[in-house]
């Protein structure tokens, strides 16, 4: 009688481990910034974090703070009469919220690339 609880139990329990993956987690936005982009933040203030507004740039894909070196996806992008900020410990979509530039090794296009954009929009070609 315990045997089947126990496999139950554990089988359980394996499951819902597997289907707890990195892209399903949230990252406080801030902290993104901060690691990847901390040349973009202008002041804190209290609890709001502002952002360089040269930085911010409008697609048709949403708002993004953007650099050399990555581009973070907005989602919520508040204002002032300080300026542009976002609330220190708001949720970012995911991980995949961050971009990085990279140049495909197979035509030599150059892409912003993600975890959910990992192939090359123009030849398909998977890494760089």
């Amino acid at each position: 009688m315990f045997r089947p609880f126990l496999i139950f139990t554990l089988l359980l329990i394996s499951f819902i481990i597997s289907g707890y993956s990195m892209e399903d987690r949230r990252f406080d936005l801030s902290d993104l910034i901060r690691e990847h982009q901390p040349d973009s933040i202008e002041f804190y203030h209290d609890d709001r974090v502002f952002l360089k507004t040269d930085h911010i740039s409008v697609t048709p894909q949403g708002l993004f703070l953007v650099s050399e070196t990555s581009m973070i996806h907005l989602p919520n992008l508040n204002s002032c009469n300080e300026g542009c900020f976002i609330q220190s410990g708001e949720e970012s979509t995911t991980l995949a919220s961050v971009y990085v530039p990279i140049t495909c090794g197979n035509c030599g296009f150059k892409y912003w690339y993600s975890p959910a954009q990992s192939r090359c929009p123009n030849c398909g070609h998977s890494g760089n």
